[in-house]
């Protein structure tokens, strides 16, 4: 896994921000690396035909520069295999098209950028891609200072979140190369919806029982997938957790515990509890600071 790697770029230092990580993980895993930026020509409107053409060829003109500088940036403080690939059209299609076409194992990329016409593509290409793709995407969300290249990141705490489904355990295979990869310790969180209720005397203490029940039925769970990735030379610690919102969970237990990296499903249900990878994703890539890897499974 993790043998042929891609990094969208928008033509700024936004979307540069994935690099790093890239280059770390191509390094690593001695994987090609490619450097995708989608070239989006004018289209027809008021302006004259002649003109629309000249400006559209210095426009690509500047986006064949532009790779070339970074591609040149890339070698200068890496050896990983780094090529790099301009192509027009709509963004995230023609990067999923790129994508499949290469066997990529994984795209890393910003959750936003700006590009030279200033035109805010990144968000909406991400949100898409992971919609439509089940190559495994690491989302990353940029700074304000342009990125250094030559600085490895810090992968080394992972929190895999898990609803007890097939669907969720999908995420498993990519986040246990990327464990490896970069040397990582493992945590897995099970967060339960409670049947708590402050109802009746008699519906409390049954709906207390249910709890119990429930985060007991977690921790089995979760000790089961820990056994099997401490096979895999994985640490793994695993915690199990109540509460209405696993969102809110997944990104208070990162910040306390100064996660690196977040690793889920994009989607998932299990027969405890009402499926909550999907929507409880959404929110957790657009909360976090950390790095978040996805998986959108093809199957269960």
């Amino acid at each position: 896994m993790f043998q042929s790697l891609i990094v969208p770029l928008d033509g700024s230092t936004f979307g540069e921000h994935a690099l790093p990580w890239a280059t770390t993980l191509a390094r690593r895993a001695n994987a090609q690396l490619e450097l995708v930026h989608v070239y989006e020509p004018l289209a027809p409107g008021d302006i004259q035909a002649p003109e629309l053409t000249e400006l559209n060829a210095q426009a690509r003109q500047r986006a064949e520069a532009y790779l070339d500088d970074v591609v040149k940036r890339v070698a200068s403080i890496s050896s990983i295999k780094v090529q790099s690939s301009l192509l027009e059209g709509q963004v995230a299609e023609r990067v999923l098209d790129r994508a499949r076409a290469a066997n990529t194992d994984l795209i890393v990329l910003t959750t936003h950028g700006r590009g030279p016409l200033s035109r805010l593509w990144l968000g909406s290409a991400a949100d898409e891609m992971i919609r439509l793709t089940t190559i495994p995407l690491l989302v990353v969300r940029p700074e304000e200072d342009a990125p250094d290249l030559g600085n490895e990141p810090n992968m080394n705490k992972m929190l895999i979140p898990l609803d007890g489904s097939g669907f969720a355990e999908q995420i498993l295979a990519p986040a246990v190369t990327m464990g490896k990869l970069m040397h990582s310790d493992c945590t897995l969180l099970r967060v339960v919806e409670p049947a708590s209720s402050d109802h009746a005397d008699s519906w409390f203490e049954l709906s207390e029982q249910i709890d119990a029940e429930l985060v007991e039925h977690g921790k089995s769970y979760l000790r089961t997938i820990a056994t099997q990735l401490e096979q895999q030379t994985l640490s793994v610690k695993t915690r199990v957790a109540t509460d209405w919102y696993p969102a809110k969970v997944i990104l208070e237990h990162a910040q306390l515990q100064r996660i690196s990296m977040i690793s889920m499903a994009t989607r998932g249900q299990s027969g405890l509890v009402r499926a909550f990878l999907g929507s409880v994703s959404d929110k957790v890539v657009r909360g976090a600071s950390v790095p978040v890897l996805l998986h959108r499974p093809s199957s269960a």
